[in-house]
């Protein structure tokens, strides 16, 4: 009121010294790979009782240090799926950091996923 203003007015003070302490200077990133990646998609079937965890556990321990990412993009029940079964769809990411992965190591490492996801109880769709 003593100084003219209409609108209600706020202040507030900052602590400078202990915003300071605590703030981050060390920047941090990750380089871009070098590399290309590869990408393979699996449709599954399996069991509806099947968790979709059990799956991606399987299929990161056959990949191993070869996948990057691991991406479930479909979850199918329906009349084209045998009754108490469901059909599971995964996209992998593929790369070797330090250097191209060649056709042998993707078929091996795709062999090594599909023989744990059969172990899991699932198989290939057709």
């Amino acid at each position: 009121e003593n100084y003219g203003i209409g609108e209600r007015a706020v202040s507030f003070s900052l602590d400078v010294d202990t915003m300071y302490k605590y703030a981050e200077f060390q920047k941090s990133y990750t380089p871009l790979p070098k590399f290309p990646a590869v990408s393979r998609d699996l449709a599954l079937i399996c069991g509806e009782s099947t968790p979709v965890a059990e799956l991606e556990k399987a299929i990161r321990e056959g990949a191993g240090s070869l996948l990057e990412k691991l991406t479930l993009f479909d979850v199918y029940t329906g009349k084209q799926i045998e009754s108490g079964k469901k059909s599971v769809a995964f996209s992998l990411l593929l790369r070797r950091a330090d250097a191209t992965l060649t056709e042998e190591q993707i078929t091996s490492a795709m062999k090594k996923v599909i023989k744990k996801l059969e172990a899991a109880g699932a198989a290939l769709r057709s």
